[in-house]
């Protein structure tokens, strides 16, 4: 029932994507993470380290031309690793047709 409350359709989408934030004191961490879906509203990625709801990440995601800043909507374990839901800021949309084009690009 959850799935009906979503206001953008999830899509699969398998890319290393970098995260990188501050922690409570002010340190910046950074890690690669692993996309597992993305909609025109945010994405699920899969992380080893938790990270506090709202916080600010920014990320990119790798082979493909999308980068920006979201807040952390949810983080959920998942035996040894982590969930993360993440909301884009600022207005910040990702566009499938846009995107898909760029993975098929680089595959060829």
């Amino acid at each position: 029932m959850a799935g009906t409350l979503r206001r953008h359709v999830r899509v699969p989408l398998e890319s290393l994507v970098q995260l990188s934030w501050p922690d409570e004191g002010g340190v910046v961490n950074s890690v690669t993470a692993k996309c597992l879906d993305i909609s025109n509203s945010g994405m699920r990625v899969e992380i080893k380290v938790p990270i506090q709801n709202r916080s600010y990440v920014s990320f990119r995601l790798k082979g493909i031309d999308f980068d920006g800043t979201a807040t952390v909507r949810s983080c959920v374990r998942k035996n040894l690793r982590y969930e993360l839901g993440l909301e884009f800021l600022g207005g910040l949309r990702w566009e499938p047709r846009v995107e898909a084009a760029a993975i098929r690009d680089e595959a060829v």
